[in-house]
Parts: structure tokens; sequence; C-alpha cells
């Protein structure tokens, strides 16, 4: 490296800016918005960060080597707020002054210029800069825990130009070499492997790290701390991976003792993704790193970062942990694969990475821990993700973009959830086997390079031997929408005629016409068994014979819940099915109860029939199945029904669910039912829900509050796994007392989980003291992202709280703004969907479009929220009489 990147930081800050290399912000120009021009490209990258995270900025020097591809004067690339000292460009040995300009000030856009000509060729480009230290996860960040200062990383999608000037895009993949120096308590992790560390004559030490595999920069990963590292067997070498895997566990001081379940359970999940891909772990070392401020986890390559609730689990870890950490860390490991080492070329294909790490992770984790009740989590995730995909303000799983400002839009639930419900699908129809031999084609020839939609499609085909599938799969990534499949038996009983159409609820403004290659299988129930009938639908209408010998007493068509389609049934035919709903798998269950749900907000079904749908589905021994519908009738009593109706409708939800709570029983002290299987726990805890915040039992209320306030004092009067509810219950029962004491004792407390269980139920406060002082506590510099959205979701969901919660975002959300990371603060549009009101859309709508136009990005989000609301006054309109009609005084 230069000498120049020993320089301290302290005299690199004092240093006056060279007037050769001034940095200005202008955006008087055309310039890339989208992807740079190929015309140069990075080979190879060295860079040193000097960083001191008790400090609020860092100072860096990046040297790229670069192929010119044509004679120029100017070079493309990204670099967001960094305050450029100076900048050359080194030809043939020669370095030559450039000037470094950030031409786009929101989202990193600069450019470099020369006085003379470059020639095609080989050059170096060096840049040294200094730059913020944030206080969001974008970039590089810091926080601050126990006295303590930490710096982390998080580059996607485009926050790694806020860290150094490079080529921030996923195509652009090159080998990183990196050096860290920083004062000598602080251990510094990396991509790659720690080459050598040397004391420096000032206190600090420089860490430099061996190169990496070729990266993209949105996977480059940096952590700066006193951190504890907490040391792992190897994994050792297997007839796939031939060397040793080291593995270590990183995370704040005195935490170490909680990264013991994840580093004994984390060579499970990496044998079982290999013995799947067929391919070894791509790189040469895993470190699993936590931070107490984020809410989320990253897939760095060699270096994942981890919310430390998702990887910090105690002895008693509740099981609703645990299987968030198996599915989540699962997800990540995955990425290794899809993502890391077979990169897309551009944001279009994201889905590539996402949807395969949701679908791999959620394959992975279920055969790792089984009892834990993963294994229809993709089906729930789909019919969720159905929800936003039924509105016109949409997208599809493979979008085109040509603007840096929608990035941030395409990390939802159409890229993850409908993307992995997707490849479900089309792995049930096709076969494990079949879909495997596809994937592992893809990631043996692209590996540690770039691959596109059409690269997978071209793999899959060949693993199929059918080239229409794909043509089927393409009907479901490249448009929007849900299927919706009418289903009738012909008069013989002997065929089943089936119809799509694009599903739109009632209200919509989707025009008809839509249409996908749906791979449609339906199993037919008879007195003694099942049949599955299967047909590739490609037309509008199909029909598939019932095979001889076949008398089905009710078809269910969706077999295994396995298609992302919606259905529909004649009367007669639900009701048959609804009459043997308790035989039907978990996946079927669910999907049934989302077509049923669906066919309510299309205005085909009133609410009395949703309420005994309920009722019928409630006896289902599958916890997601038997619950589905309570949890979707209590977002009514949230946003469509008046007081008196809520009432009534609450009344309904305790009639149909107490009994099943009754029955388990609710003890609520630790332990009370560690040994009972995970499925019957976790069903009591969304019971517990459903009866004591949806339902409003008086009986269970009182219980929850009571063990609530005992657990204060005395931990073990409440069980890890109930806590939360008992809490909110706690908090909406005694008021602003209780939020205070919780409040204060969360913002004390070592323990991420009780902080996040704490915060949580702060949210659901409903007395208007309470509600406040959680709004404001949003606004405290204290409050984490995750924490902020909690609170703004949750006081935007209750009727209580909404309109108050409406004035304090508009009051506040300049100030709300500055506490959020760029990539969230559209994020905050989506919470005003909760509205079921015109003139609250219309005040939305007002308040909102300017805000938009301001950050530059955030239409979608927008969009959805408008919709949302108009759909609501449609269903509300819609369903006025049989609302009325279903919750009349007896």
């Amino acid at each position: 490296m230069s000498a120049r990147a020993s320089i301290t930081l302290a005299a690199l800050l004092a240093s006056p800016w060279p007037a050769s290399a001034a940095q200005t912000t202008t955006t008087d120009e055309a310039y890339p918005r989208g992807q740079l021009p190929a015309t140069v490209t990075p080979q190879r990258y060295r860079m040193t960060f000097e960083i001191d995270p008790a400090q609020p900025e860092f100072a860096g020097v990046t040297e790229i080597a670069l192929k010119i591809a044509e004679t120029t004067r100017r070079i493309w690339l990204h670099g967001n707020g960094l305050a450029v000292t100076e900048a050359t460009l080194e030809v043939d040995g020669q370095p030559r002054p450039a000037r470094y300009t950030q031409v786009d000030p929101t989202f990193g856009v600069a450019r470099v210029d020369l006085d003379e000509d470059i020639p095609a060729g080989p050059a170096i480009l060096r840049i040294r800069y200094r730059a913020p230290l944030n206080t969001g996860a974008e970039g590089l960040f810091r926080e601050q825990v126990g006295g303590d200062w930490y710096v982390f990383s998080q580059m996607e999608p485009i926050d790694g130009r806020r860290a150094f000037p490079g080529f921030d895009e996923p195509r652009f993949k090159a080998p990183f070499e990196v050096t860290v120096i920083t004062p000598d308590v602080n251990k510094v992790i990396a991509n790659a492997p720690l080459a050598s560390m040397t004391p420096q004559d000032d206190g600090r030490v420089k860490h430099v790290f061996a190169p990496t595999m070729p990266l993209p920069t949105y996977l480059i990963a940096l952590a700066v701390g006193p951190f504890e590292i907490v040391g792992a067997p190897s994994l050792p070498p297997t007839s796939i991976r031939s060397v040793p895997l080291p593995l270590r566990g990183i995370t704040r001081r005195g935490q170490g003792q909680n990264l013991a379940y994840t580093l004994k359970e984390t060579p499970a999940l990496i044998g079982r993704l290999e013995d799947y891909f067929g391919i070894a772990y791509p790189y040469p070392k895993l470190d699993l790193i936590a931070s107490a401020t984020i809410g989320f986890a990253m897939e760095n390559a060699g270096a994942i970062l981890y919310g430390e609730n998702l990887i910090l689990l105690a002895p008693d870890a509740p099981l609703q942990q645990l299987r968030t950490f198996g599915r989540v860390h699962a997800h990540e490991i995955a990425h290794h694969w899809f993502g890391d080492s077979v990169t897309p070329l551009w944001w279009d294909d994201l889905w590539l990475n996402e949807s395969f790490a949701e679908w791999a992770g959620v394959k992975i984790a279920h055969a790792w821990r089984p009892d834990l009740g993963l294994g229809a989590s993709l089906i729930t995730d789909a019919v969720a993700a159905m929800n936003l995909d039924s509105q016109l303000a949409g997208r599809p799983v493979h979008e085109p973009l040509n603007d840096n400002a929608r990035l941030n839009s395409i990390f939802d639930e159409i890229t993850y959830q409908k993307g992995g419900g997707v490849l479900a699908m089309f792995e049930s129809y096709l076969g494990e086997e079949v879909f495997r031999r596809g994937i592992q084609q893809h990631l043996r020839a692209h590996a540690h390079g770039n691959a596109d939609a059409q690269d997978f499609f071209r793999a899959l085909a060949e693993a199929a031997k059918q080239p229409a599938v794909v043509e089927a799969f393409r009907s479901f990534v490249d448009q929007p929408g849900v299927p919706l499949v009418s289903v009738r038996v012909a008069a013989n009983g002997r065929r089943i005629e089936l119809a799509q159409t694009r599903y739109r609820p009632v209200g919509s403004k989707i025009v008809a016409g839509a249409l996908w290659k749906v791979p449609f299988c339906a199993k037919l129930l008879t007195a003694t068994g099942s049949q599955k009938v299967c047909t590739l639908m490609t037309a509008p209408k199909a029909a598939i014979d019932v095979p001889e010998g076949v008398e089905p007493v009710a078809i269910m068509p969706n077999a295994a819940g396995a298609g992302y389609y919606r259905f529909a049934l004649e009367p007669a035919a639900l009701d048959a099915l609804l009459a043997r709903a308790t035989v039907l798998s978990e996946g079927e269950g669910i999907t049934l109860a989302d077509s049923l749900a669906a066919s309510f907000k299309a205005g085909e079904l009133k609410l009395a029939q949703l309420i005994a749908a309920a009722t019928a589905l409630a006896e289902h021994p599958a916890r997601q199945v038997s619950t589905a519908l309570g949890t979707e009738l209590a977002k009514y009593d949230d946003r469509v029904l008046d007081a008196s109706q809520r009432t009534a409708l609450q009344g309904k939800l305790a009639q149909i669910y107490k009994p099943r709570l009754q029955e388990l029983g609710y003890d609520l002290r630790a332990g009370a039912y560690a040994s009972r299987p995970a499925e019957e726990q976790l069903l009591r805890r969304t019971l517990l829900k459903l009866v004591a915040i949806d339902a409003r039992d008086p009986e269970v209320r009182h219980a929850l509050a009571r063990a609530a306030r005992a657990s204060l004092d005395q931990p073990e009067a409440l069980d890890a796994g109930v806590r939360d509810r008992a809490w909110t219950v706690a908090v909406q029962e005694d008021g602003k007392s209780f939020a205070d004491e919780l409040l204060r004792r969360a913002l004390e407390t070592e323990d991420g989980l009780w902080r996040q269980h704490a915060i949580a139920a702060i949210g659901a406060a409903e007395d208007p003291d309470a509600a406040a002082m959680a709004r404001a506590f949003a606004l405290d510099e204290r409050a984490r992202t995750d924490e902020i959205f909690s609170i703004a979701y949750s006081q935007f969901e209750s009727p209580q709280t909404r309109n108050d919660a409406w004035t304090w975002y508009q009051q506040n959300i300049s100030v709300l703004f500055e506490r959020l990371p760029g990539y969230a603060r559209a994020y905050t549009f989506d919470v005003t969907g909760s509205f079921c009101d015109p003139a609250q859309r219309a005040s939305v709508d007002r308040f909102l479009a300017p805000k938009m136009r301001e950050l530059r990005e955030g239409e979608l989000e927008l969009a959805r929220a408008l919709e949302s609301i108009d759909l609501c006054v449609a269903l509300k309109n819609a369903h006025g009489r049989d609302i009325a009609a279903a919750l009349a005084a007896p």
C-alpha cells in the first residue's frame, strides 16, 4: 500500500483539502441513474481504513486496479458522502492528478475527471477520503453498548459507496485486500482470514487480511471493536469439502456465553447445505457477528452480520426464538452459494438471491429441527405475499430496474415470500431430484461469478427436459398478481373443470386479462383416502378427468398447499371440503383458509360464513391452520368495524378459541410446559394472543396481567415464550405506570430478547399517556431502528391510537427521518395504510406525496398504502349489511 495510507486519523481529519481534489456536488448534467457504463471495470481493490469506533469519522484510502476499454477522460463510479482529499490515476507507473465529484447527492453517483486522455488498458485509481461513521445501518456504522463503541458494516444494496469509492454494482466482482488500523483495544473481523497484525508507534494496530475471493461491493464486511470472540472447533473435511472450515462467534463484551447454541448447531446446517448443493462451502472461514442495534441479518461472505437476538440464545431460549434462529441462520448461510458465490448481474435479479435463500433456509431448517414446525413456513409466507400481490400497485418478482431510486422497494414480500413460494411450487411439480439437479448445474456453472435469470431458467430446462415448465416459471416471476382458479365438477361427476383469472379484491381497479401457466394439483378426497391429480394449466380454461375407480366426496384444489394461487369452489363443494377440513395436510389447511379469506375480500363470501369457517378450521390439529382465520378476523376488528361490532366480534373469537386454550391450559410460570411438544407450546402462545389481546377475554387478560406484574421482580413467574403477550396486556391494563417501569428496565438490561419483548409491549399501549410515551421513545436516540418500526406499526394498527399516531407522524416526520437509515425512510409510508376512511386517505396523500418527491423514492410504498385504504373502504361498503347481520346482538 501507499505510505500515505498509514497517516494517523487525527492528522488526516485536520489536514486541509488540496484545491486540486476539492469535492463538489451537482446535478446539472446527465449521469448514470442505474447501471454504470461497462467501459471501465474494477479488477482488484486494495483498501485501508483507519477506524476508531469512539470517533464519529473514519479515514480511508482506496486503490482500484482498473481495466479501461476505450480512451477516456472520465470515469463513472460511486461514492456517497465521502470527503475526498486526493485522487490520482496511475497509468504506466505515472500518477496523474484527478478530480473527484459526487454528482448525485442522494444515491452517490460520482465521476473522476482527468485533464488528458487516458488510453485503453490497465490503470490504478487511488482515492484518499474521510467519511462519517453512520448511526444507522448503512455503510460503516457505529453503536455504543455498555460504554463500549463498535463499528459494523452494512453495504446492501448501495451503501458500500458510503464506506469507500468503487463500482457499487453486483456485476463488478473483484478480489479485495483490506487493511484496518485501529486502537489496540479493538479486534477486527473482515471477509477473509487475518494475515498479519503489526503494532504501530501510536498505540494502534495494523490488521492486514488475506485477499478475498471475487466479491461484489455489497458483500464487503468489517467489524471493529472490543469484541468477545468465541472460537468453535473447525468443521472437519467431508467427502464434499476437502479442508477444515474455521468457525467463530463474535459479540459485544459479556455475551460470549450466549453463542454456545449457535456455534453448536451451525455445523449441522452447513453440512445439510453442502449435501444438498453438492458443493463445498465456498469461502475459507465463517464468522458469525452479533450487533446489538440491528434487527436483521446480512450474508456478507465469510462474515455474516446478525441482530444479536437472532444468534445470542440463552439456555432457556423460547421456541419462537429457536424457530427464527434456524430459519434466518440457514437463509444467510445458503446465500454463500446463492448470491455470494453466484451473484446476480443487476438488482432486477435480486430474487435469484433472496427467493432461493428463503426457500433453502426453510427447507434446511426444517430438516434440522422438524419438531419446530417450520415445514409450512414457505406456504404461510406465500399466502401473506398474496395479500400484497393482490394490489394494482404491485410489481413482478423479476422486475426491470433502471434507476437507483427504486432499489429499496424491491426488498419486499414479493422478492422474498412470493419468490420462495413459487420456487416451492415448481419443486413440488417437477419433483425434488429434478429441481435439485437444475440448481446444482446452475451453481457449478457460475461459481464465483455472475448469473442472471436466463442462466437459471436454462439450467432448470436442461435438468427437467421440459421447456414448457420454464415458460410456466416465467409466467409467475415476470408478471405481478395472483391467479384465481375456479373449480367445479361437471354434471357427470367425472370431470373437474377449471377456469383461471387474476384475483381481484372488491373495489380493485385491476383489469382482467392476465394469464399464467399454472401447475395445478388437486387432492381428491374419498371415503377411504385421497388421490392427487395434476395438470399444467396453460389456457384460461382446462379440465382434469377423475381417475377410474376414484369416487371423490370432496376436492381440495391445492394439493399439499404447494401452489401459488387462490381457488374458488361452488357452495356445495366448499361445504363438503370444510366438513373434512381436519383431514387436510397443514399446507392444504393454510391455503384453504387463505382462499376463504380472499373470497370474503372479493365480496363473494359473507362475514357469517367466514366466522363459520373459522369455527370449522379451529379443530384442525395444526396450529397455523386452526388459528389462521382467527388472525384474519382480528384484522377486520382493527380496521373495518365500529365499537359495538368490535365487541361482538371479540366475543365470537373468544367463543371459538378459548375452549382450545383452556384445554391446553395456560400456566404462565417459567418452564411450566417445557416438556410438552413444541407445536403445543407454540399453539398456546398463538391462542393467548387471539384470546387475550384480540378477543380481550377478561379472565385470560387478568391472568396475564397478574403474571406480568410479578415477573418484574420474580422472573420465574412468567415464561419467556409468552412474556411479550403478558407484558402487552399489562401495558394496556395498567397504562403508563407499567410502561414506564418496563422502559426503564429495558434500557438497563443486557438481555436483548428481554428488551425486544418490552419495547414491543410498550408499542401496543392504548392509554393516551402511555401511548404518547411510546411514540416519544420512538424518536429518542436510544431507540433502535427495529424498535421505531415496532412502535409505529403498533400505534397505527390500533383503532384507539391510530389518529393520534398520524398526528404524531406528521409533526415529527423530519425527526423520524433523521433517526432512520436512508433506506428505511420510505418504509414508514407503509404504516399509513392502516386507515379505512376516504378523508384520512386524502390526508395521507396530501402529506406524503411531497415527502416522496423530497426523498426521491417511496412511490411504490405510498401507492400501496393508498390502495390499501381504498380497498378497505370498498370492503366496508360492500359488506356493511352482512357485517351488521353477523354481529347483531342475539
